[in-house]
């Protein structure tokens, strides 16, 4: 598996994750071994998109490319769960005329992972963001998402903001 495949696995299983918690008051460090004890990529084999094939369905947790891919996830997951209050914030105050309520939870959670990504991950292009995130609302939400999610993340590259401080650790270098 090439490393753009895991690192859109990788989105893929950071957004179900994080959207399983909108629905739950479990603790987000609970819930995510309890998330990897599921086979979350086999579960999740058959919606990547045309043409696309992940070998980790079958891989199993000493196979190098499933620790990247988990290693990824739970970095992401991490920062934005212990940003989670920011960064809500953040995407509430670009939101023109609507209450962050009304945004469909999936296009909340993935404007969330991608807010993470431009302000968090500065090893993450600009465009890779806007990319990843479009993909991901072609594949779970509805025809206009991908319109409002883009609108949101232009927004937020206009705005010239310093970074979120968080307690995170960091991506390591090279990570898209």
């Amino acid at each position: 598996m090439t490393r753009i495949h895991e690192y859109r696995l990788g989105r893929q299983l950071t957004l179900q994750f994080l959207y399983s918690l909108e629905f739950n008051d479990l603790d987000w460090q609970f819930a995510l071994p309890e998330f990897w004890k599921m086979n979350p990529v086999a579960l999740s084999c058959g919606y990547f998109g045309m043409n696309e094939q992940h070998e980790l369905a079958e891989a199993n947790d000493k196979d190098p490319a499933f620790q990247r891919v988990r290693a990824f996830v739970e970095q992401r997951v991490t920062g934005i769960c212990e940003a989670k209050e920011e960064l809500e914030k953040i995407l509430g105050e670009l939101l023109d005329n609507w209450r962050p309520e009304r945004v469909g939870r999936v296009e909340w959670t993935i404007s969330k992972i991608a807010l993470y990504e431009l302000r968090c991950c500065s090893d993450c292009p600009e465009a890779i963001v806007f990319s990843e995130a479009n993909r991901l609302a072609a594949l779970f939400c509805d025809d206009n998402s991908a319109r409002f999610i883009t609108g949101l993340l232009n927004r937020i590259v206009q705005q010239d903001e310093k970074p979120i401080e968080i307690t995170a650790p960091s991506p390591e270098q090279g990570e898209l």
